[in-house]
């Protein structure tokens, strides 16, 4: 008789403990994986509730398996920025950074969460979200309002990519405008250059005629 666990639920939570501690990349860890990513959408839950472990491993090889099981699991993440463990929410939102960074077909089901989640509680997370709304350059245009008011957010590293992710909506966030000019007295450095940026880029795209007198070469 064998001792492999015989329930989907049991088999991922038994490739899950082969992730700890190991060596990311070696044999046992990628065995795990390979088995994780073999047992498919099943595995999904246990991979999901893995993103709260303090593992490195652990942590990495989740990522791993559900890339490798491919958009099947889009939902069951994009849900996982509601969960109530803050790593998950962070890991979630880290995770669809590739998705929108490969600017698939399935990206306009990200932008509604990844919004939500731009208000998160966690800085970590909404770094995260704004990240990844910033891979997603014009398609992302439905976040410019959160965006303009994550200018102002109480971390300045997440205030200064929602500047960057602005510039990279580009004309799509010409309502951006005054906040961003505004953010031009804001108290770090980081921020007021990011907002200069954006707005350089935004308003050589509503005008692109006028891009000699801002000093913007053509080539």
């Amino acid at each position: 008789m064998s001792d492999e666990p015989e329930t989907p639920a049991a088999t991922a939570a038994h490739w899950v403990a082969q992730l700890r501690s190991r060596a990311i990349g070696d044999s046992v860890w990628t065995e795990a994986v390979e088995g994780l990513r073999r047992i498919g959408f099943h595995a999904v839950p246990a991979l999901i509730e893995a993103w709260s472990d303090e593992d490195a491993a652990i942590r990495h090889g989740v990522r791993k398996a559900l890339h490798q099981i491919g958009p099947i699991v889009l939902s069951d993440v994009i849900d996982a920025l509601q969960h109530d463990q803050p790593a998950v929410r962070f890991e979630a939102a880290s995770w669809l950074s590739g998705p929108a960074n490969q600017r698939q077909r399935l990206i306009a089901d990200i932008v509604p969460p990844l919004i939500e989640a731009v208000n998160d509680s966690e800085s970590s997370v909404r770094l995260r979200a704004v990240q990844a709304l910033s891979l997603m350059r014009e398609t992302a245009h439905a976040a410019v309002p959160a965006l303009i008011e994550t200018l102002k957010d109480p971390e300045a590293y997440v205030s200064e990519w929602a500047a960057f992710a602005l510039e990279a909506i580009g004309a799509c966030a010409g309502t951006a405008v005054p906040a961003l000019t505004e953010a031009l007295l804001d108290d770090d450095s980081g921020v007021r250059d990011a907002a200069s940026q954006a707005l350089d880029r935004i308003l050589a795209a509503e005008n692109p005629g006028d891009g000699k007198e801002r000093g913007i070469r053509d080539d």
